[in-house]
């Protein structure tokens, strides 16, 4: 697994770029990040749980995960009818805690500077000031909906099915779906990120849904 080392604010250098059209509007920003749950859809009954570095699952009451979020939206004029946007899902270093019962039994998964970099063209209801944006899966695993770096290759303990499912899954999303709703000047948001991943074949074949709400602050450049 190859690993990038890309601090945010060379990521903000590279969501920014340039536009000489006067009417192009372009608002950059920062939000935070809550995931709310995860659905999986598997065999067997799973839970994931997100917790951040240093905290004990097994004796730390659970709240759910935060992160920061970095943005750019750029609107092809006033009545433009989609919105481009850019975006990096810094996760950051955590760890997910898996059960998946009598089929995977219980493991831990770590992450080192985890983040998502997703971009695309949204549509734009000038009415209701909402972004609506579905990029539907291809081919299983094909990691097509972000690209992920990270500071140390994550690990996985015990050994055994569930961390061999891991280690050989695509940790890049299959599928992004975003709504988001602005104020009327453009510079607040809020709204929810369903990160979706597939991976595993046969008995370990599942579909991970992170549902993730987002408020953000935003800027014109």
């Amino acid at each position: 697994m190859k690993i990038r080392h890309v601090g945010l604010g060379l990521a903000l250098a590279l969501l920014s770029l340039a536009t000489a059209n006067a009417d192009v509007i372009t608002r950059l920003g920062s939000s935070t990040c809550t995931i709310e749950f995860v659905q999986v859809e598997a065999l067997v009954k799973t839970e994931v749980r997100f917790w951040p570095m240093g905290a004990d699952y097994k004796r730390d009451p659970y709240q759910p995960y935060q992160f920061r979020g970095e943005w750019k939206f750029t609107w092809d004029g006033a009545g433009s009818d989609y919105v481009d946007f850019a975006g990096v899902l810094n996760f950051g270093d955590h760890y997910t805690v898996t059960d998946a019962g009598w089929l995977g039994g219980r493991s831990v998964q770590t992450f080192s500077g985890f983040a998502h970099y997703i971009h695309g063209r949204a549509d734009w209801d000038s009415a209701t000031r909402t972004l609506s944006y579905k990029l539907l899966p291809r081919d299983r695993d094909d990691g097509r909906a972000s690209r992920v770096t990270q500071t140390a290759p994550p690990t996985c303990q015990p050994k055994g099915r569930a961390c061999s499912v891991f280690m050989d899954t695509n940790q890049s999303l299959e599928s992004l779906t975003l709504s988001m709703t602005f104020n009327e000047t453009l510079d607040r948001f809020e709204g929810t990120v369903i990160a979706t991943q597939f991976g595993g074949s046969g008995m370990t074949k599942m579909q991970s849904d992170t549902v993730i709400s987002i408020k953000g602050e935003l800027n014109a450049i």
